[in-house]
Parts: C-alpha cells; structure tokens; sequence
C-alpha cells in the first residue's frame, strides 16, 4: 500500500486533529509527536490502529476531518489550543497563518516545521466547484497570491489565527501547483463533533 505523508495537530494529550483523506480504512498510522520546532521532549513514533481513527460521516460520506486517539496520554508534548465554543468562521480577508511539512520553494522536503509568517495568507472566498462531495464540506478558503503557501504533503496540518488558536484543518491544495488557493476544513463548525468524541472518552474511562 502506498504511505502517505501528512500533517496534524495535538489538540488534547490523547487527540491529534489531522484530514480524513490521509488514511484509508484498514490502515494503520504513525504519528510522530513532538516534531514542533523548539519542542523540549525528543519527538516520538506512535503507532495508531484502525480502532482508535474517529471519522466523521454524515449520510455515508466522510467529511475531510479526522481525530487520532492515541495510546496513552502525552502531556510532555504542547497542544495547540481549540478556538471557544462561539468561535466563528474566519472572515474574508482576516490574516491568518498555515504550518505543514510540503516540500519547500527549492523543491526540498523541510527538515523542520515551516509556518508562514503574519500577513502571508489571507481568508478568501472559495472558488466554484462541482465536486459533490467537496460542497459538502463545511469549508473555508485562502490564499496568497504570488507566494508559496500549500502543497501536496501539507495536508491535515493546521491553520492559526493571529492569536495561535486552531481555526483550520488544510484539506485540499494542488498537488502540483502551490500558489493556489486552499481549502480548510472548518473547525468551528466540527467544533462540536471534535468535543463530543473527547467527552465521550473521558466519560467511558471513568466508568
């Protein structure tokens, strides 16, 4: 089977919140924790099996947002917080920041987490689509013109607002172009499911 390479957020010292499409069922996954540059606790290899992957599926179709419950708890390793539960949307043309692992400008793969700078991307509309499933989605767009943004690798990694919470998942770019504009899945609007899967294992635990 092919491997795939794809980024994720720790969001909780059991979660990491990565895209749906980085994995197909039946498979198992490897996260690597602690690859945040400037991380004290050596990174380390966890290997998630098929039951531990929380899909969200409405109506058949899995939406491109996924939680990893890992083995154990991490708390040695920083997480990334959630925005509140009123969060909204970001809005059009709000300055926003994206970090993943793509491959960089040159054409190398990164050695350390690239995380663009303030002001490089901005929130823009989407563009038009006729994809099924992608309309579906519950989505928001950015982009930045003229400047190297998101690639094919850079999947599942995350989008932060100017106060370094997680407002977006990166779900689709090009995988051949990367000044394009990229799609996010929105998590404020899985903000609900995302808190509902955690409860529900915290509360099975300490039955």
């Amino acid at each position: 089977m092919e491997s795939q390479e794809c980024g994720g957020s720790l969001i909780h010292e059991k979660w990491v919140l990565t895209a749906e499409h980085c994995t197909s069922y039946g498979s198992t996954i490897t996260a690597i924790l602690g690859a945040h540059p400037g991380g004290t606790p050596k990174p380390e290899e966890v290997q998630i099996p098929e039951e531990n992957i929380r899909r969200n599926v409405i109506k058949s179709v899995p939406h491109d947002i996924m939680l990893l419950k890992l083995p154990k708890a991490y708390p040695q390793f920083t997480s990334i917080q959630l925005p509140p539960s009123t969060c909204q949307t970001p809005e059009l043309k709000e300055n926003v920041r994206i970090a993943g692992w793509s491959y960089t400008e040159d054409g190398r793969k990164p050695e350390t987490l690239q995380c663009s700078k303030s002001g490089d991307l901005q929130v823009t509309k989407c563009n038009p689509t006729e994809d099924a499933q992608t309309k579906i989605q519950k989505r928001f767009c950015a982009a930045a013109p003229g400047k190297m943004d998101a690639c094919h690798g850079d999947s599942g990694g995350s989008l932060m607002n100017k106060d370094g919470l997680l407002y977006g998942v990166t779900s689709r770019a090009s995988k051949t172009e990367c000044k394009v504009q990229i799609n996010f899945m929105d998590v404020c609007k899985y903000r609900g499911w995302i808190m509902e899967e955690i409860n529900k294992d915290n509360s099975l635990n300490s039955e």
